[in-house]
């Protein structure tokens, strides 16, 4: 009974983290916005995420989001609250290891960040950025509250 328990509740925290990393992982890494941007008038430049380079960043994303829910429900907190803090917790990880490279020394800077880093130049990643989180967070969200709506305790 007790093994049971353990893997329903691994299940669950599975169940939340997965819908939280797989749509942010997946539009930084799919070729929709650049599909879209091709279509804006004048030049356009966009950074994505390529397999096999980018599994590093996405363990990250992944170890940062099970730390930060793992030590907000050690602290008791309620489901949403945790759930979300961690969501905070990966994509502020994730922003980190975008900007720095291995020797700490900025990768891009904060240009990559920037909406019109040259006269002339639309810059994708930003628009891809904020899309990402806030599909990931509403999609992550949702699964959370139908969770607690059900009645059933997640971990």
């Amino acid at each position: 009974m007790r093994s049971k328990l353990v893997q329903d509740r691994l299940g669950r925290v599975a169940t939340l983290l997965l819908s939280f990393v797989l749509p942010f992982l997946y539009l930084l890494a799919s070729d929709l916005i650049w599909q879209v941007g091709e279509k804006l008038p004048g030049s356009v430049e966009d950074t994505a995420l390529s397999l096999p380079s980018a599994l590093p960043l996405i363990g990250l994303v992944c170890l940062a989001w099970l730390v930060g829910f793992v030590l907000c429900r050690y602290q008791s907190c309620p489901l949403f609250t945790a759930q979300q803090l961690a969501n905070l917790l990966a994509v502020l990880a994730f922003l980190l290891a975008f900007l720095l490279t291995q020797d700490g020394v900025l990768h891009r800077g904060l240009a990559a960040l920037v909406l019109h880093p040259e006269q002339g130049l639309t810059n994708l990643f930003p628009i891809r950025l904020a899309l990402a989180i806030t599909l990931a967070f509403g999609i992550s969200g949702l699964v959370g509250y139908r969770a607690m709506r059900r009645g059933r305790p997640i971990a």
